[in-house]
């Protein structure tokens, strides 16, 4: 591979047609600020371009359940087909997102880990999902394809 790149943009361009989809990097917890960014950058030009197949590119050490689920939700709304590649780590929250994938890839150092789901109650102490009733539900970028 004789690729110059200048740039991680670049990087993941060149990723992106060597797929021939779309391709959203996750680097990061899973939290608030990443739903934010997910929903102002990202939902418009999923709903604009009909994305209908994303590989995602997801390295994380995890973060909260709720933030995730929301994320997943919103992008399996959007998006027929997800591919999840894990290069490094998809830990906890991030691994919650794996499970809603169609496809995950993993390389050589990729790696999963337990789910330990925590949610914050009225007085911001953390209580863990399996103390709940079994009734209860429980920075992103965008590269374009190019065409």
């Amino acid at each position: 591979m004789d690729e110059k790149f200048k740039s991680i943009e670049d990087v993941l361009q060149f990723l992106s047609n060597r797929i021939q989809r779309p391709l959203l990097c996750i680097n990061g917890d899973l939290d608030e600020d990443a739903v934010e960014e997910f929903r102002e950058s990202v939902v418009p030009v999923l709903k604009e371009d009909e994305v209908k197949e994303l590989t995602v590119l997801l390295d994380s050490p995890g973060g909260r359940i709720e933030e995730a689920y929301r994320i997943v939700l919103t992008l399996r709304r959007h998006v027929k087909n997800v591919e999840v590649i894990v290069p490094r780590m998809a830990k906890s929250a991030a691994t919650f997102f794996c499970l809603a994938a169609d496809t995950i890839r993993m390389g050589q150092f990729g790696e999963l880990g337990p789910i330990d789901p925590q949610r914050r109650n009225m007085r911001g102490s953390a209580i863990w999902f399996s103390d709940l009733p079994p009734t209860f539900v429980p920075p992103v970028m965008l590269v374009r394809q190019a065409r």
